[in-house]
């Protein structure tokens, strides 16, 4: 490596600077001409508040996984009782979705029946006449405590609860109501199955919670705003704000505006989590310390009149501790226990504490793991990786390398939505009309660039 490129080693961008900087309207393009003040580092000084909420989250996020065997639907024997309550009784769940399946999964277990059987003799009520027929027998692996031992063994302890006047096991902690005689009451005609349906409401509504949550950092704050690689309209801009206070990841404008530090300053003193301070401080280490003075500096001097021209951003600003409070911890709590009887703890630890702190090191992985390990197709002078399974957990953040060369790409990849749930979501509100102006990168721009700085292992598709 020259002495030139070890003073600076982005240089390998710089003749495609001009193109990015033709597409990029916002502070997002690497600058070369930052250098590193000479001397000692400034002490780094502890934010003992941040330390101690951080611990006390992820303790309580642990509490939640604790909590999974009697959250709703948090396991596989739960999903199954419902999709073969929904087969044997028709009417198990009142759903229009899932009645329109259930004569298809009714037609799955008669394969359970095997006829004939043995054949029984009975006398026609009117004619006197003798009637033989022939009566089904049924497979004993499809009556329902055969499937349960199958499945789950013998040896375990279950509750058990009526569903069409069938007996199905149940591991939730929630007992299930017992007569004075110690047996369970039969479900009351209809078969609605409450209980059952009630088992998979709370996963459902966890895993919309972190959807929506995460979209409201990559489709919002990062997308949107930092980068401004397409553009929203009102009520579009509206759901990711709120979408982003259900993060709880600082206002959008406090996010964009650091973001848009890293991307120009990226692994210097200037970069907020510069991952070249190691794995942990690029994860979460830069939330528990002071800021270094260059990204305060540095921060200030960026124009930012973008977000301070949209009124969504300003609002979410002022109003930003209340939104917080209300979507992201009281908002997942207590839909489930209004709606389906779901218990508070469990509302709480779950879609609350144990989805904000999932959704949290999904995106600090962007910052840490994404930065360190994974191939560099694109670029092999800076340290943003390509990284599939980042890319899985932060719905299509993880194609970092690509990203941070062609920081405008709306996509923030070539490969369309392929791991990419944000730029399907995207895609879908422009087919809407909410969304319009996506920007991209030319297939010979990405091709040109490959052959140029990338380190081989670029593979199309």
């Amino acid at each position: 490596m020259t002495e030139t490129e070890n003073r600076n080693p982005h240089a390998a961008r710089q003749p495609n600077g001009g193109a990015m900087a033709e597409s990029s309207t916002v502070e997002d393009v690497f600058d070369d001409t930052y250098r590193e003040k000479d001397g000692p580092k400034p002490p780094r000084r502890l934010v003992w508040r941040n330390i101690i909420l951080m611990s006390l989250l992820h303790a309580g996020a642990l509490y939640g996984l604790v909590l999974l065997p009697s959250a709703s639907g948090l396991t596989l024997q739960n999903v199954l009782m419902l999709v073969i309550g929904a087969g044997v009784c028709p009417n198990f769940v009142s759903t229009p979705a899932l009645h329109n399946f259930a004569p298809s999964l009714s037609e799955m277990l008669s394969l359970c029946v095997i006829s004939p059987g043995k054949t029984k003799h009975n006398r026609h009520p009117h004619s006197g006449a003798i009637v033989s027929h022939a009566a089904p027998q049924q497979n004993p692996l499809c009556q329902p405590e055969p499937l349960a031992q199958l499945l789950w063994g013998s040896s375990r302890d279950r509750h058990k609860i009526k569903v069409c006047g069938q007996t199905w096991p149940t591991l939730t902690l929630t007992k299930q109501p017992v007569s004075k005689h110690g047996s369970i009451p039969e479900q009351k005609p209809g078969c609605h199955g409450k209980n059952t349906l009630s088992q998979g409401l709370s996963a459902l509504w966890a895993a919309v919670c972190y959807l929506v949550s995460a979209l409201g950092v990559t489709a919002g704050a990062h997308r949107l705003w930092s980068h401004r690689s397409y553009k929203a309209s009102f009520p579009l801009r509206v759901f990711l704000a709120v979408a982003n206070s259900m993060s709880f990841q600082n206002d959008i404008f406090e996010w964009a505006r650091d973001h848009r530090v890293h991307h120009k300053f990226s692994e210097t003193d200037a970069d907020p989590h510069n991952a070249k301070r190691g794995f942990f401080f690029a994860h979460i280490g830069w939330l528990l310390v002071r800021k270094h003075p260059d990204v305060i500096e540095k921060g200030k001097k960026l124009d930012l009149s973008d977000l301070k021209a949209d009124a969504v951003v300003m609002f979410q600003r002022r109003h930003y501790k209340l939104s917080v409070v209300v979507l992201c911890f009281l908002l997942p709590m207590l839909v489930p226990w209004y709606f389906w009887g779901e218990s508070l703890a469990v509302g709480y630890f779950v879609p609350g504490l144990l989805r904000y702190s999932l959704i949290l090191n999904a995106t600090w992985l962007v910052n840490s793991a994404a930065h360190i390990w994974g191939n560099r197709p694109y670029d092999k002078t800076i340290n943003p990786r390509e990284n599939f399974m980042v890319a899985l957990s932060a719905i299509g953040e993880g194609f970092h390398n690509y990203h941070h060369t062609f920081p405008f790409d709306y996509a923030t990849s070539e490969f369309g939505c392929k791991l990419n749930l944000t730029t399907a979501f995207i895609d879908f509100m422009c087919f809407l009309g909410l969304a319009r102006d996506r920007k991209s990168v030319s297939k010979d721009a990405i091709l040109t660039r490959v052959q140029r700085t990338g380190d081989g292992s670029y593979k199309s598709g």
